[in-house]
């Protein structure tokens, strides 16, 4: 560095330390202790997991009569549900064949 940019500098340096000097971690004051009962505390945000559901009464209607006899042809529950899908894959792939639904008796 030449002289002639050298005291320049130098002289910046000088009269910055007193700034510096002021925002150093020596001279900020201590956050105060989070036992004390009058620091300050940001509120929480607060944001409902419900803000994105859709509200409002569903537009569909199901007849309940029906839904509750299409549930009654499963009078032996899962074996029943079993052997219907059984059935609706021999519909789908007629080349194969259906495999027969375990049954459990009581």
């Amino acid at each position: 560095m030449h002289h002639r940019t050298f005291v320049p500098a130098l002289l910046g340096l000088a009269l910055a330390g007193p700034v510096l000097a002021e925002h150093t971690p020596q001279h900020r004051p201590a956050p105060p202790a989070i036992t004390d009962p009058a620091a300050f505390v940001p509120p929480a945000r607060y944001r409902s997991v419900f803000a994105d559901t859709p509200t409002g009464v569903e537009q569909d209607s199901v007849d309940w009569k029906k839904t509750n006899a299409d549930v009654g042809e499963f009078r032996n529950g899962f074996v029943d549900i079993l052997k219907w899908e059984s059935a609706q894959e021999a519909l789908n792939n007629p080349g194969t064949a259906p495999t027969a639904a375990p049954v459990h008796h009581h």
